[in-house]
């Protein structure tokens, strides 16, 4: 589902933001960390930033409906994910290293906009992350301009 150029970006230093919803479609909003697209495309497991009873985590192991946005802070330019999470649990040590390592390549992006590591490090709790597996479902461009909200 996603090429090769959006599973680059996907990977790439980006902010990820993630909703969730309830049950009567209250959202809820968070932030995640060490994105990973499968090899066929078709999945996408990352670290979500869901401490035990948040509505985020509630949501997630409730009904599963997510929809993952990927922003770089120093270009407008967008993509969107929507799904199911298929497994939501604790992260390996492997993926919490992933979400450390996105962090840092964050970081690097930030500074080019005139924001420290520093700053950034209030948004990364690895120790509140869970790790959520999520089957993609749709692909949207969200960059700014005429195609925005397009299906990719």
């Amino acid at each position: 589902m996603l090429d090769s150029d959006l599973v680059a970006f996907v990977h790439g230093g980006v902010a990820v933001a993630v909703a969730t919803r309830s049950a009567d479609h209250t959202p809820a909003f968070t932030r995640a960390w060490g994105p990973e697209v499968s090899g066929d495309g078709l999945t996408l497991r990352l670290c979500v930033d869901a401490p035990p009873e948040s509505a985020t985590r509630v949501n997630l192991e409730d009904n599963g409906a997510i929809a993952v946005g990927f922003n770089p802070l120093t270009i407008a330019r967008g993509l969107q994910i929507k799904g199911v999470a298929s497994s939501v649990r604790e992260p390996a040590p492997e993926e919490l290293e992933r979400a450390e390592r996105h962090f840092l390549a964050f970081c690097l992006e930030g500074e080019r906009v005139g924001v420290s590591e520093s700053q950034l490090r209030r948004a990364f709790a690895p120790q509140d992350c869970v790790s959520v597996t999520l089957s993609i479902a749709e692909v949207f461009d969200q960059t700014p301009g005429a195609g925005a909200g397009q299906r990719v």
